[in-house]
């Protein structure tokens, strides 16, 4: 009887973590789709504002310098790492392998040379980066879900701030990238100086189609340059948002898969336990009851 009850009451446990993780699972897949939907809806603004901030270089004044931003940073200064991960866990290997990636990178750019000041924005990836033995400068605003544009557009303004002023010589991002539902992808990537491939124009019977500028050109390209700095690094959060969720879900969706095969084992064992009992009880009433007719 005791067995049979231990196996019961283990049974309610593992029924109670399944509608736990079955819950969370349904959390996660609702985030995912509203992270995925901004993330798609931002990129087309982002290839918008890269390919006007492209024309806006092309078409400057002759002999007019680079913009500050596109610029290498003096040299000798310190270069920020900024890496992304998620405020809670349960969520995989999501932050473990950004950190992982963020600490290579560091590690690598330290012995050529460099420093690195990492900087993080979630409360898994800091403490993950600090036992891995690289110490967080600054942690930046962390989110549980879509990113808040506001805020990183103050975390922009601030690193576009400490490079212009000559503070950093760049700053580089961590994160993890969102290729499919299947694949996520960690890495790291250069925010400053801002690299933006050539404006290649809309083509019309051959010949290139001039665009123009309201004012001018120059003061689309002052305006403009930070702009993209700043749809750059929310796209990177928007990428990590999401691949944080579908890792999410995954892990929850095994999690219940696992405590459904766990709640069939443990209730077989809990059959066969009980038909045993039930099988000696029967056993002992009929020897009491033969022991009876005999006397």
């Amino acid at each position: 009887m005791a067995r049979a009850r231990k196996i019961l009451r283990r049974l309610r446990s593992i029924r109670n973590i399944h509608e736990v993780t079955r819950a969370m699972y349904m959390i996660s897949t609702a985030r995912f789709k509203h992270s995925h939907d901004c993330l798609a809806a931002a990129r087309p603004y982002l290839k918008g504002i890269l390919e006007v901030a492209a024309e806006a270089i092309a078409h400057r004044p002759p002999g007019a310098a680079p913009d500050p931003l596109q610029r290498p940073g003096p040299t000798g200064k310190p270069w920020a790492l900024v890496v992304i991960a998620s405020r809670r866990g349960l969520c995989g290997s999501f932050n473990n392998a950004v950190a992982e990636a963020a600490a290579e990178h560091a590690r690598k750019g330290r012995e050529a040379g460099a420093t690195i000041l990492v900087r993080s924005s979630g409360h898994r990836g800091r403490l993950i980066l600090e036992a891995r033995g690289c110490p967080v400068q600054k942690a930046y605003p962390q989110f549980d879900r879509v990113p808040d544009p506001a805020v990183v557009r103050t975390i922009a303004d601030e690193l576009v701030q400490e490079f212009r002023q000559g503070v950093l010589q760049g700053v580089e991002v961590a994160f993890t990238r969102f290729v499919s539902t299947a694949r996520q992808k960690p890495g790291v990537v250069r925010l400053l100086p801002l690299e933006i491939a050539p404006a290649a124009g809309p083509q019309a019977k051959g010949e290139p189609i001039p665009p123009d500028f309201l004012p001018d050109a120059e003061t689309v390209r002052r305006r403009i340059v930070p702009q993209a700095v700043r749809a750059r690094l929310y796209e990177c959060f928007l990428e990590a948002s999401v691949s944080e969720h579908v890792a999410r879900m995954t892990a929850m969706r095994y999690a219940s898969e696992n405590a459904n095969d766990l709640i069939h084992e443990l209730t077989v064992r809990y059959n066969r336990a009980r038909q045993s009992q039930i099988t000696m009880e029967l056993a002992e009433i009929m020897g009491g009851r033969a022991g009876v007719e005999g006397t």
